[in-house]
């Protein structure tokens, strides 16, 4: 009997022993806010992350005035030509899984890891929104901090 509870605690711990690695955790607000403007969406926070076998995502959770948290979408790590061109700063995240859904809309998520702050800290623009290819539906647009 100890070694049956002994094989359940061990397949119980396997996935946190297996936790897919934190690369950075950003804290987002609209562009819009920065010009007194109203917005759709809280703060959005975005987790990037790399699975064990080194396959990229980012998590998303936003944030409502009222401080609850809002589970967002994942965004895994896409392998094709944006219109950044050649901006290797720029990487895109998009729900679509599968090659044969390229051309039909896919929720997209894109970050350009270009420090654009100054001596205080780090800051970064964040797009997210809807579309396929190199048209885009929808689309807002964010500034970001890490997020300690």
């Amino acid at each position: 009997m100890n070694r049956e509870f002994f094989l359940v605690l061990l397949l119980l711990a396997s996935p946190a022993v297996m936790a897919d690695k934190l690369l950075v955790s950003l804290a987002c607000v609209e562009e819009s806010d920065f010009n007194n403007q109203t917005y759709q969406n809280g703060a959005m926070l975005v987790d990037v992350k790399a699975s064990d076998d080194n396959v990229g995502y980012a998590v998303t959770k936003y944030l409502s005035k009222d401080g609850d948290v809002k589970q967002g979408m994942t965004y895994f790590k896409a392998m094709t030509k944006t219109q950044q061109g050649n901006n290797e700063d720029f990487i895109l995240f998009s729900t679509r899984q599968n090659a044969a859904d390229l051309g039909k809309d896919a929720d997209f998520l894109g970050i350009n890891f270009k420090d654009l702050g100054n001596k205080d800290g780090a800051l970064y623009r964040a797009v997210a929104g809807r579309g396929h290819d190199e048209v885009s539906i929808s689309r807002t647009g964010y500034f970001c901090v890490e997020n300690k």
